[in-house]
């Protein structure tokens, strides 16, 4: 039920009791839902690779080692971090705009499904990555001034976990990804005693390693 006096959530009892308040206010000190266009500035696609196969015998010629730049696909991400490119390209070819930066995070442009589940994987950029560009099977959201490492590190640990790939199956979200239907999507931002909390833990594993 929904009455147009008090809101559009659910109307139930839980929402009118002072057990639910206590919820909300829990919740409320460990942080809120932001989208991620509040988030990030630019969410958009990569590098279409039509590459002629003569072209791309040219490409394969590049490595590091040659000053080639590596080009990160949807199937270079593992484990919240991007390796194998997918190409090298001489730096003249990596399409202005397209460059990745440090903080940067990429997802992959589609959703994977089999049976009983959906998976989606997502990875931070670090320095060592760098320089590198990406193909239009990742999606890259680029963080707005002053957003923390620490959130960004939650927010793709967010879009790598089983909850964000059910909640995408359950809004109707097709196999390939959409970028305006991301930017909608809401995902944590922890409050300024989580984030503190956070980058005490972080300064101690810093410490013992």
């Amino acid at each position: 039920l929904r009455s147009p006096d008090l809101g559009t959530e659910a109307w139930t009892y839980q929402r009118f009791t002072s057990g639910f308040d206590n919820i909300v206010d829990d919740a409320r000190g460990l942080g809120k839902l932001e989208k991620l266009d509040e988030l990030f500035d630019d969410i958009g696609r990569g590098m279409h690779r039509a590459v002629a196969q003569h072209h791309q015998a040219e490409l394969d010629l590049f490595t590091e080692a040659e000053g080639g730049v590596p080009c990160f696909s949807g199937s270079s991400i593992h484990n919240a971090r991007v390796d194998r490119a997918a190409l090298w390209l001489p730096a003249s070819e990596v399409p202005e705009g397209l460059e990745l930066r440090e903080g940067d995070c990429v997802l992959r442009a589609f959703i994977a499904r089999a049976p009983g589940r959906s998976s989606t994987r997502a990875a931070l950029i670090r320095s060592a990555d760098l320089p590198a560009t990406f193909d239009h099977t990742l999606i890259r959201l680029r963080p707005r001034a002053g957003v923390p490492v620490s959130v960004l590190e939650l927010v793709v640990s967010f879009l790598n976990s089983s909850h964000f790939a059910q909640m995408l199956a359950a809004k109707g979200a097709d196999l390939a990804l959409s970028t305006s239907k991301l930017k909608q999507v809401e995902v944590p931002f922890p409050s300024s005693n989580v984030l503190e909390a956070l980058e005490r833990l972080s300064a101690a594993e810093a410490k013992y390693e």
